[in-house]
């Protein structure tokens, strides 16, 4: 059965949207203004951020792939973009974007 593949692709303003919402979602919001966000450039992906870096207590994350993944799907779902369960995700560097590549067709039924 041929497979299907699907790039989603966020530009940075809407990955941090994403993480927001992920954040609101999980009852986990970092307090503060944002001072830094920055996307890696090697694999695997990951995210910095930093909250309030002037204050000693700021709030500094690392995010992974797992994070980043989970984030991008949340808000994928609340624009109700379709993306089968019973599918492969995976993150992708598009230049200074983010995309979500969804292959589908995994489990061939049999006939």
């Amino acid at each position: 059965m041929p497979r299907e593949v699907r790039s989603i692709i966020f530009t940075r303003d809407e990955v941090l949207v994403s993480l927001r919402g992920y954040w609101l979602h999980c009852n986990d919001m970092p307090k503060g203004k944002l001072d830094k966000f920055a996307i890696s450039s090697s694999d695997p992906i990951e995210i910095e951020v930093i909250h309030d870096a002037a204050h000693p207590t700021r709030d500094r994350r690392l995010l992974n792939e797992a994070d980043i993944a989970a984030a991008l799907l949340l808000a994928g779902m609340n624009q109700k973009i379709p993306m089968p369960r019973k599918s492969e995700r995976q993150l992708k560097r598009f230049g200074d974007m983010i995309g979500l590549a969804v292959t589908i067709g995994l489990n061939p039924r049999s006939p």
